[in-house]
């Protein structure tokens, strides 16, 4: 049976026995070995945090690295507004106790973590004061209007009993929206009292305005962007601009701000001059509260933190706001290209042969600073400039500016300066546009007038475009003491090429009496060739519902006169009635009368004036024509927008900021 026995059986029964030994001896093991493996993977933890002491009512990711040390990941302490978040990844984890000005206390059994911060380590809440809105999603609504004013006028025989005609025009401006843009035009139609016709169209332009990035891009009859020390021009051609408009909650300009710390929830009252601007809650902690509602010029911004025991903190600050600053990082531009067009609006209305380009750019380097730009071409011509305006230690803002060119061979340049400010209750501004050799820009290349034509009419003069050799403008405001009335001063200086030079003086006077009657004054001294001097003080009272009246005399080198008025503004609600009566005597008399009325669908007004020549009459009537896919709809005059509202029943009243605006007709709309 031996002969039968398996080779190495009993080597086999060894190998087995030792596999046992070594299995068993791993089990036994396991126990001692488990410890170190948990100790070298830091256990998860879910938190309820604390801040400060405060309930944050937040969950955080937090690690138990053993003895006692905590980790954070970089999600958690950004999401609790600690500075040591932004340098992290969001699952990247670091000890708490790695963080300078950190400390903390670990609950194990109630599974929360008080963490303790200074300021210094805490981001600043940031409180939004300004309540601006956000953007509003454009539809693509296909529709139009069509404003239209009718006016007729009679001649100058009505106090001869004689009715004759006078002329008449017609003043259209139509418009076509849909997803493609906005097409407008307008022109006038008119007839003289010799019969004879006339037609004239004003402006024609294709627009589309992207409303998430706040650019429009235009085609057709356009006005070139420009500058403080720039003068626009009209082009035919296509232009492409930043639009602000398009977000009417959007404040470009800086506004104060303020930042402090409140030691727990508390709520802050924000005021500027006095007058309370913005309230709300605050955790605590440090904060900052931005966009503080301001008006334009120097002013008071003041933060009151109030806590829950009544404790009261105050933040104060000055600043100076104005629309001439570009808030940090806004970047405001136009560009345009095309042909000039001359004698807008007249009989020589035409466009140049040569193109033109010209652009504008403005830049908010910081809340302080904003850089500007501008350059422009055409044919023979090169203009280019720029310019910064400051915020100087928020108690003044000022600009100044540089350009050249270079035109036909000659060269020329140009400086801007300018300022305004508010020292001790005194508002002043001034500015000053000086040009040097033959400077030139776009505007100088209207040649479409004769500026030696002595025999001219005033209009046509005034279209002479060459640029000024200086312009400089100062003007002064304030509320004078002992509330005995405001008083403002201003003076101008103008220099043309060959024009007289201008220097004109005026000062203007008001002051509140008893009943609400107010006094005003006002004079003015030409210090040029004319050498004339005026003035004008009169009375103004209001009558209730019955509008306003007012009375006052004149004087200047025509001698000496009074004037007596009434008027009564007409209201946005349909069924207002608006009037006003005049009387004007000096050397020239005169006297006029006109009513009107605003129906829901129109608005009509009434005129008769009477002077040395004789007395006349007109009448005009304006409104819109609206129309959308729903239908087709009569409206007085509508400027910018129009809605269509269906209340699903007649005489139903339409208010806009609790103003009657409009009455739903039969059809409810």
């Amino acid at each position: 049976m031996d002969r039968f026995k398996p080779l190495g059986s009993s080597k086999r029964r060894n190998e087995v026995l030792v596999l046992v030994f070594f299995v068993l001896v791993f089990f036994a093991l396991l126990p001692v070995f488990a410890p170190a493996r948990a100790a070298a993977e830091p256990l998860s933890l879910q938190l309820e945090v604390l801040l400060n002491g405060q309930p944050t009512k937040r969950i955080g990711t937090f690690s138990d690295l053993g003895e006692g040390r905590i980790a954070a990941t970089g999600a958690t302490l950004a999401d609790l507004g600690l500075k040591a978040g932004a340098t992290l990844a969001p699952e990247e984890s670091i000890a708490l106790a790695d963080l300078p000005g950190v400390t903390y206390t670990y609950d194990e059994a109630a599974q929360t973590i008080d963490i303790v911060a200074t300021d210094a380590e805490r981001d600043a809440r940031v409180v939004d004061a300004s309540n601006m809105r956000g953007a509003y999603e454009a539809s693509d609504d296909i529709g139009g209007a069509l404003n239209y004013s009718l006016f007729g006028t009679t001649g100058e025989h009505l106090d001869d009993f004689v009715l004759d005609y006078g002329g008449a025009s017609v003043t259209l401006e139509g418009r076509v929206f849909g997803p493609l843009g906005l097409l407008t035009t307008d022109g006038i139609l008119k007839q003289g009292s010799d019969g004879e016709n006339e037609a004239m169209r004003l402006a024609t332009t294709w627009s589309y305005s992207d409303t998430d990035d706040l650019i429009t891009y235009r085609a057709g009859d356009i006005i070139s962007g420009g500058l403080a020390w720039t003068r626009p021009v009209r082009l035919g051609g296509v232009q492409v601009d930043r639009n602000f408009g398009l977000r009417p909650g959007l404040v470009t300009m800086p506004l104060p701000s303020l930042s402090g710390s409140a030691v727990v929830p508390s709520t802050v009252d924000v005021y500027v001059n006095a007058s309370k601007a913005y309230s709300g809650q605050i955790g605590g902690g440090p904060f900052q509260v931005d966009n503080i509602p301001a008006i334009t010029g120097a002013g008071t911004a003041r933060v009151v933190i109030r806590d829950a025991s009544g404790r009261e903190q105050e933040v104060t600050t000055d600043f100076y706001a104005s629309p001439d600053l570009l808030r940090e990082g806004l970047f405001d531009y136009s560009a345009e290209a095309g042909v000039l067009r001359f004698g807008y609006g007249s009989g020589d209305d035409t466009y140049g042969d040569q193109a033109a380009a010209s652009a504008s750019l403005r830049y908010g380097m910081s809340d302080d600073v904003t850089l500007e730009g501008h350059g422009e071409a055409t044919a023979g011509l090169v203009n280019g400039g720029a310019g910064v305006v400051f915020n100087l230690a928020d108690k003044a803002v000022v600009s100044l500016a540089a350009s050249a060119s270079a035109a036909d061979g000659e060269t020329g340049a140009s400086v801007h300066a300018g300022f305004e400010t508010e020292i001790a209750g005194v508002t002043l501004r001034g500015s000053t546009t000086r040009s040097f050799g033959d400077y030139a820009d776009l505007g100088s290349r209207d040649t479409t007038r004769d500026v030696e034509d002595d025999g001219a009419p005033p209009f046509y003069r005034a279209l002479s475009r060459e640029v000024p050799r200086a312009v400089d403008q100062l003007s002064l405001g304030t509320a004078l003491p002992y509330d005995i009335g405001t008083m403002g001063l201003s003076y101008t200086h103008l220099d043309r090429i060959d024009e007289p030079e201008v220097h004109l003086a005026t000062a203007t006077y008001s002051r509140s009496l008893f009943y609400d009657i107010s006094l005003f004054g006002s004079a003015f001294h030409d210090f040029g060739e004319e050498n004339d001097t005026g003035v004008y003080a009169g009375l103004s009272m209001p009558l209730g519902d019955y509008g306003s009246l007012s009375t006052g005399v004149k004087h200047d080198k025509d001698g000496t006169g009074y004037a007596a008025s009434t008027a009564k503004s007409m209201g946005e609600e349909p069924g207002s009635i608006g009037w006003y009566a005049s009387i004007d005597s000096g050397e020239e008399s005169s006297a006029a009368a006109a009513l009107s009325y605003r129906a829901n669908v129109a608005t009509g007004t009434a005129r008769v004036r009477t002077h040395e020549t004789g007395t006349a009459a007109s009448g005009e009537i304006t409104g819109a024509i609206a129309a959308t896919a729903d239908g087709v709809y009569l409206a007085n005059r509508i400027d910018d927008g129009f809605a269509v509202v269906d209340a699903g029943a007649e005489g139903v009243p339409i208010m806009v900021e609790n103003r009657k605006v409009a009455v739903t007709g039969s059809d409810g709309k």
